[in-house]
């Protein structure tokens, strides 16, 4: 008699398709984190230096929550507005001087010298999610082998296999 198709398990086709996009989401939020970082660091390495003010702190604890909002005026004379990451070392405080790097070519795309780039974190998170994707895949290769050498050491015993649930 012919054997039923098996049906995949709704736990496994989840757990896989969770695994899957880690496995993507993860290394892709790394490689434009790092683009974005890469421009960032090129923008401060070649920009325009102008002067600019902190008009914002935030002092959080959270990493994710330590803004500076730096307002500047660009050559053309308009005033704008940048945000930078603040690392716990630094202190900045509404009305501090700092310097910003302004892409001559378009005056919104700027950067706070001194400061962290705000795709420092869009990296974290993908080295985050890789690592959580790694994490889950070792996981599931050990249980499933321990598994394998569970069933065929009890078929090499004579003793029944329990059946597996649906």
């Amino acid at each position: 008699m012919p054997q039923p198709a098996r049906r995949p398990r709704p736990r496994r086709l989840l757990t896989a398709l969770a695994l899957a996009a880690l496995a993507l989401l993860g290394p892709a939020l790394l490689v434009v984190g790092q683009l974005g970082v890469a421009a960032d660091e090129a923008l401060a390495a070649s920009g325009d230096r102008v002067a600019g003010t902190v008009v914002e702190a935030s002092d959080s604890q959270r990493a994710s929550q330590r803004d500076v909002v730096v307002a500047y005026r660009g050559y053309d004379g308009v005033e704008r507005t940048v945000v930078a990451k603040s690392d716990h070392e630094q202190v900045a405080r509404a009305g501090d001087a700092v310097e910003v790097a302004v892409d001559p070519a378009d005056p919104d795309r700027a950067v706070v010298l001194g400061f962290e780039s705000g795709w420092t974190p869009v990296a974290g998170m993908g080295v985050v999610l890789s690592a959580i994707a790694v994490l889950i895949a070792a996981i599931a290769l050990v249980t499933r082998r321990a598994r394998v050498r569970s069933r065929s050491g009890r078929a090499a015993s004579g003793r029944p296999a329990t059946p597996s649930q649906p």
